[in-house]
């Protein structure tokens, strides 16, 4: 069933690719071997509760999106009488979600001093820079092209992101037509590009989906395309460096977690909402509030306190 319904849905190579990763990690659960309409209520939220031991929450609800879709295609189709997973399932979530809590100001500050100083963490200093200063996706981040610059008018344009498939490298479209934006660089933002391009001394030209010529500057130490993988490894490697020489000073972050800290430090600065949302580039702003605003005990405890001031 669920095989059928990936192959009635229109994906994107990457996301091809995860789709049926869901449905082979199905294999090996009783489950997957079920008929159709022997499944009840009560073996779905079995299900739930089994696979969310091993894996986390992110991966156990696109799963279940995925069944639940396929069901209601089946019921269309006539090979179902209803959906068992029409319930309020998300309750059953354990909460295991992988850390991704936003850096502080003064964590940023520490560890990017650690990294000036540090012969093999330098190279992604800038990169962290840019992508904290912006928020933008790893993947529209390594898509971006020296022609999608304005720098007397500090702007950057969004189109498109480099994705990696099969050990070959693509630029493909936007990720939601609401991705698709021009939004304004910080002083910071435009320096750490400027030394990024300066840095990589070269561009990378490609075409893309449509047979347009663009000549990226986000490269690797050796001068070719890198991808996210890559740059997660890098991340994870600057960040196993800090907290050797820093043991009681534990810091964590990948390329999410500083476009979760650019949102969130938006927010915290008192940025209005709508305009978090132009340049996260949410479709809906109630995506930006639910994923990235972050609310610090200790903002709370300020918060009260000037009130009564």
């Amino acid at each position: 069933m669920l095989d059928r319904y990936f192959k009635t849905r229109k994906f994107r190579r990457n996301s091809e690719d995860y789709a049926y990763k869901i449905m082979k990690s199905m294999g090996r659960y009783d489950f997957a071997y079920r008929k159709i309409e022997d499944v009840t209520e009560s073996d779905c939220r079995k299900f739930i509760l089994e696979i969310n031991q091993d894996y986390y929450d992110s991966r156990v609800e696109h799963t279940v999106v995925a069944i639940s879709g396929a069901y209601k295609l089946a019921i269309k189709d006539g090979l179902a009488r209803k959906n068992p997973f029409d319930f309020k399932w998300r309750d059953l979530l354990a909460g295991k979600v992988k850390e991704k809590a936003p850096l502080t100001s003064d964590q940023m500050e520490r560890l990017l001093n650690f990294m000036r100083n540090d012969t093999c963490s330098a190279f992604y200093v800038d990169r962290v820079i840019f992508l904290v200063e912006t928020g933008l996706r790893i993947s529209e981040f390594l898509g971006l092209a020296v022609e999608d610059f304005d720098f007397e008018r500090r702007t950057v344009q969004i189109r498109r992101q480099l994705l990696h498939h099969d050990r070959t490298y693509y630029l493909a479209s936007a990720k939601t037509p609401a991705s698709e934006a021009t939004i304004a660089l910080s002083p910071k933002a435009v320096q750490s590009a400027k030394n990024i391009m300066e840095q990589c001394g070269e561009t990378y030209p490609m075409t893309d989906e449509k047979g347009k010529l663009y000549h990226l500057f986000v490269l690797s130490k050796g001068h070719k395309l890198t991808n996210e993988c890559a740059i997660n490894i890098a991340f994870s490697k600057v960040c196993k460096r800090y907290n050797t020489v820093h043991p009681d000073d534990h810091i964590y972050f990948t390329p999410h977690i500083l476009r979760h800290t650019a949102a969130t430090r938006m927010i915290k600065d008192g940025v209005k909402l709508p305009v978090v949302r132009k340049m996260i580039r949410h479709k809906s702003i109630d995506t930006t509030i639910r994923r990235y605003v972050t609310i610090n005990p200790d903002d709370i405890v300020q918060e009260i306190e000037s009130i009564y001031k």
